[in-house]
């Protein structure tokens, strides 16, 4: 374990130099398609349609966008620690995959409170994780699909790295991502005043037979 958080801790050099040059290569690979990519974000926000359709538009141009930077991220199939972490989202976006998935989103209360990021780990998998696969990653949230990390691998992905930022300890290292920018913007603006919360409040884990 402690060779473990060592590796986690001596990554920070290294990000300082990966990091930089892999925004800058993806910048490149994206720029022939950002000015027809934020054309067509700009017609979501007018088009005369639900919020529910609007949402579900912006997740695909998100996972557009995101596909330029895939061959410089980590993520990999069958990595589902991120999985295990807080997967906030709107109630429209919510209702949005229910319509999509066929199953009512619960409708969140006035005096709901969103879990805190550090309450969550190993024993919090998604309710769509099966066997370390999302079952509805065709329809998986926002935030699901703009968060690729920017390492080599999953090493800060991992638990052991989310138990030293839980402790407060220095050695924790970011897992180094992407700014959402304009997409997360049209997405709040779409989500308008709408309560936002936890992806098991909205989908609750079926009880146990």
């Amino acid at each position: 374990m402690d060779d473990l958080i060592e590796l986690i801790d001596a990554r920070k050099t290294s990000l300082s130099e990966r990091v930089p040059d892999v925004t800058r290569r993806i910048q490149e690979d994206f720029a022939p398609r950002e000015a027809a990519l934020v054309a067509r974000l700009d017609r979501v926000l007018a088009d005369n349609a639900s919020r529910r359709n609007k949402i579900v538009k912006i997740q695909a141009l998100v996972s557009e966008v995101r596909e330029a930077a895939a061959a410089h991220a980590a993520c990999r199939q069958g990595c589902s620690a991120c999985c295990h972490q807080r997967v906030m989202m709107s109630q429209t976006e919510a209702d949005a995959i229910g319509h999509r998935i066929g199953r009512t989103a619960v409708q969140l209360r006035s005096d709901y409170v969103p879990p805190a990021l550090h309450d969550f780990g190993p024993a919090t998998p998604c309710p769509f994780l099966v066997q370390d696969a999302c079952s509805i990653y065709e329809h998986r949230p926002f935030v699901c699909r703009n968060y690729l990390s920017l390492d080599t691998d999953a090493l800060l992905c991992g638990f052991e790295n989310l138990a030293l930022a839980k402790a407060g300890d220095p050695r924790h290292t970011p897992v180094p991502h992407l700014d959402p920018g304009p997409l997360l913007a049209a997405y709040r603006q779409v989500s308008g005043k709408d309560r936002t919360g936890d992806i098991r409040a909205f989908f609750p884990p079926a009880a146990p037979a």
